[in-house]
């Protein structure tokens, strides 16, 4: 009798804490410190700007360290600092991060591969860009 009410006990107790275990899932899009160690580094393309003899030849470049994201053409540099990320795709990265002249927080979509890397800032909505950014080079 006695193992009989022990075995029914435990069954029971197995398919309820079976069914608590598998309700609970991981969550794989957290929010991580700092950026991927996998696109680290400085990105580049060369650009033409002008016509004629007033034509000249500048660099394109993004720079992404450990905890900061730069990049610059002919205007004004654009730069976020304190970045935390989350993958969102096969390559593609959400940069969430402290924009340097207004210190909102400002949240940019990355697709990089091996070779390539481009961006697209998300928000604010008044800095939001409809396309991505030039596309930059190891």
């Amino acid at each position: 009798m006695y193992i009989k009410k022990f075995f029914i006990a435990s069954v029971a107790l197995g398919i309820f804490g079976g069914s608590l275990s598998l309700s609970m899932t991981a969550n794989a899009s957290n929010w991580h410190s700092n950026t991927p160690t996998s696109i680290r580094g400085t990105w580049k393309k060369s650009k033409k700007a002008g016509s004629g003899k007033y034509s000249f030849k500048y660099n394109y470049i993004v720079r992404i360290t450990s905890h900061s994201f730069a990049a610059q053409g002919l205007g004004d540099p654009y730069y976020i600092s304190n970045v935390k990320y989350k993958k969102i795709g096969h390559y593609s990265y959400m940069f969430s991060g402290k924009e340097f002249y207004s210190r909102k927080w400002q949240h940019i979509k990355v697709i990089a591969t091996k070779h390539t890397i481009k961006f697209k800032i998300v928000s604010p909505k008044s800095m939001a860009m409809s396309k991505y950014s030039e596309t930059a080079y190891r």
